[in-house]
Parts: structure tokens; C-alpha cells; sequence
């Protein structure tokens, strides 16, 4: 169809409207969620419902979509990577734990507004590689978000202004880890006396968006003794180990941040806890896992997805 030469851009437009059925209400769908996001957040932080922040970055709304899974190709190199150090655990004597903390959005939800779930979570990309880490290995698995379900009625779990579970929340996932560990080794389970309602100012949401009104939030939390010492936690690596002379069992953990809140559940349990702020193994510390009873690696649920290129130190006996 002839459209007129000189104004053929603004015909094909008019021509192409006619007959675009719904293209008004696309249009206006992809404006409104344009403004929800430029007004409700920034590209760091989407603001939820009563003060809630929640994390955008490293694709967290998409992995609380449960939007992407492993292929069959990162699956089994996620795997392969942790069945490499549960064998090297099994030949030298030492027990492995495989633990993911879940995201702030897979357990506090109805405070994220304008961001729905496609697929369940059962259907998690969480949930895919531990279904087949138990459908064909003997990796020991820790996910404590049914855990975290249950335990929301006795109180706030994780930070509203912080991507981090506070030190209750992280309390359920050590009872969770240590529900697993007691089945191989027998240990005292740390258990805390007294709690504190605690208020936690600015967290590290907060300091990624600008003008928006700190929240007053008070938590009911552990007063936790430290019975250890530690030392290191230097800013570059933030490694550290912590001692505890009147406990028995030494620890080699691979974490990032979320084991931070961990750490002194941890350090009130076992004799030594070596912290390592990565997920991959080195060769530089096999001295550490050769004394170790214990290897531990805990990535947050988000950052799963980074198994898929990591491998196993060759050579390594």
C-alpha cells in the first residue's frame, strides 16, 4: 500500500495504530511501570509497603520471579563443583555443608508491591539444584526458608532497611544448619537466655537511595556472650578466624555477607571458625581444611547462580 513519499514515517505510524489491537493499553502498562520504578525506587532499591527496601540489583527481582533456572550445562557444573569438595571432605575425613540463605523477598513478600511471581518458588532455581543435589548426590543441603516461614510470627527476621536477615532470622538458620551438623557430630547447639528489643538504624539500603525517610524499626533480638576471640577481618579479604578454647571442632567456612549475622552462633560453638569472604576454594587453603572437622559454604540465595564457575583446585589431595 502506498503511503506518500515525504511522509511516509508519520502514514506507516497512523496505518500501524489502526491496526496494532491493544497497543493503547501496552503503552499505557509500560508507562505506569516506568513510573512505579523511577518513583518508587532507584535502579538499586524498589521501596515496598511500610518502609520496606528491597534490593534490585544482581538480578533479585528476577530471582524472586523465579524467572531463570540453570541450563543442564551450569546445573552440572554447579554440581560437579560441590560434589568435588563433599568427596574431597568424605576422603580426608571432614564433613561438608552446603548451606543457601534465602532473600529478603522470598520470605517477606507481601511488603513488595508492582513485582508478582511468574513461577513459585518451588520451581526456584534454589529449588532445582537442590532437588537434584538429593535426587543424585550425597550433598548435605541447608535451606531454611521453610524455617524462616514459621518463624516470622515471633518477630522481624531480616532488616526492613537492609538486605540482611538480623541476628533472630539468622538464629532459625543456624538451628537449621545445626539440626544437620548434630547428625554427624556430636555438639553443643548454642542456645541464648534473653532477648533485647533493639532498634537497628541505617542499613545498606538506605545508603544506596536518597531522600527517603529512615524508618523507626525496633527488633526482639538474641543477647548473644561472645565466648571467642577473633582476630583479622581486614578490609581487602575480610577473612578472620575466631577461637573459642572451651569448645571442640574447628570450622572452614566459604561465605559472603549473610554469615556475618551467623558468626557468632558459630564462634559460641566451635573451637576454631575459619571465615573465608568468597565461595570458591584456592589452593592456599588446604592447610586450613586439612585441620578442619567441618567445611561449611553458605551463599545467599541470589548468588546460587555463581556456582556454575567454580571448580575444584586439580591436584589437590
Amino acid at each position: 500500500m502506498y503511503m506518500g513519499g515525504g511522509n511516509y514515517g508519520a502514514n506507516f505510524e497512523k496505518w500501524f495504530n489502526d491496526r496494532f489491537f491493544g497497543r493503547d493499553w501496552l503503552l499505557s502498562i509500560n508507562s505506569y511501570a516506568f513510573d512505579v520504578l523511577r518513583t518508587h525506587g532507584n535502579d538499586k532499591v524498589l521501596i515496598g509497603k511500610d518502609g520496606w527496601l528491597f534490593y534490585k540489583g544482581d538480578n533479585s527481582l528476577r530471582n524472586f520471579q523465579n524467572l531463570d533456572l540453570f541450563t543442564d550445562k551450569e546445573l552440572k557444573n554447579a554440581v560437579k563443583y560441590l560434589t568435588d569438595i563433599n568427596e574431597w571432605a568424605k576422603a580426608n575425613g571432614k564433613q561438608f555443608y552446603y548451606m543457601i540463605c534465602p532473600d529478603k523477598n522470598k520470605i517477606y513478600s507481601e511488603y513488595l508491591p508492582y513485582v508478582n511471581q511468574i513461577n513459585p518458588d518451588s520451581k526456584s532455581r534454589a529449588n532445582q539444584l537442590i532437588k537434584y543435589l538429593q535426587e543424585n548426590t550425597d550433598v548435605k543441603v541447608i535451606y531454611p526458608y521453610e524455617a524462616l516461614h514459621k518463624a516470622k510470627e515471633n518477630g522481624l527476621l531480616y532488616r526492613k532497611n537492609d538486605t540482611h536477615w538480623n541476628s533472630l532470622g539468622a538464629y532459625i538458620g543456624y538451628m537449621e544448619l545445626m539440626s544437620s551438623i548434630i547428625k554427624d557430630i556430636e555438639v553443643n547447639i548454642y542456645k541464648y537466655d534473653k532477648t533485647e528489643n533493639k532498634q537497628i538504624l541505617k542499613g545498606d539500603l538506605t545508603n544506596m537511595i536518597k531522600n527517603v525517610a529512615e524508618e523507626t524499626s525496633f527488633y526482639n533480638l538474641p543477647m548473644i556472650e561472645n565466648e571467642s576471640k577473633c582476630n583479622g577481618e581486614d578490609k581487602k579479604s575480610k577473612d578472620m578466624k575466631c577461637i573459642n578454647s572451651n569448645k571442640k571442632f574447628k570450622v572452614f567456612i566459604l561465605r559472603d555477607s549473610f554469615t556475618t549475622s551467623l558468626a557468632p552462633y558459630l564462634n559460641n560453638t566451635f573451637n576454631e571458625v575459619n571465615y573465608r569472604w568468597r565461595h570458591n576454594i584456592k589452593k592456599e587453603d588446604f592447610n586450613n581444611l586439612k585441620k578442619a572437622d567441618i567445611i561449611i559454604l553458605e551463599q545467599v540465595e541470589r548468588y546460587v547462580i555463581k556456582l556454575k564457575n567454580l571448580s575444584f583446585p586439580k591436584g589437590v589431595k
